[in-house]
């Protein structure tokens, strides 16, 4: 997950346990000092092999200081071959790591606090073999 020299926001949150739990959100929190297009904002997976699961639903929603909803999302990340159920983008050792465009081009309305939630998707209370989540926020 490497960052280029246009990166204005770019953390990663490790999740406790190796599990996301549906009542556990993760929420990243940034500044935009101008409010300018060109926006690309890229969600990061970092998942264990053990993961038990072919794909990933994530619902991703974009919501400004007052906590106003301005785009939100539902995003299927296949993780894993349908067929062969071999991984995808495995690194060199048993962690894959995917990524996922949110927003190409996205104009924020004005300079200000931001906030992007993610959330499992999966219908399911706790899912094992999940690393961590990230957001990347680069100016195109």
């Amino acid at each position: 997950m490497g960052c280029t020299g246009n990166a204005i926001f770019d953390q990663q949150i490790d999740l406790s346990d190796k599990t996301w739990r549906m009542d556990d959100p993760q929420s990243f929190l940034f500044d935009i000092e101008e409010a300018e297009r060109g926006h690309l904002l890229t969600l990061f997976v970092r998942n264990s092999l053990d993961y038990p699961m072919q794909n990933l639903y994530i619902k991703a929603s974009l919501r400004d200081s007052l906590g106003r909803e301005l785009a939100d999302q539902l995003i299927n990340i296949p993780l894993f071959e349908e067929k062969t159920g071999r991984p995808l983008n495995k690194g060199l050792s048993n962690i894959a790591n995917h990524s996922h465009t949110l927003w190409e081009d996205y104009t924020f309305p004005y300079a200000g606090a931001y906030q992007v939630q993610m959330e499992q998707y999966m219908r399911v209370p706790a899912l094992n073999g999940l690393l961590s989540v990230g957001l990347r926020i680069e100016k195109e």
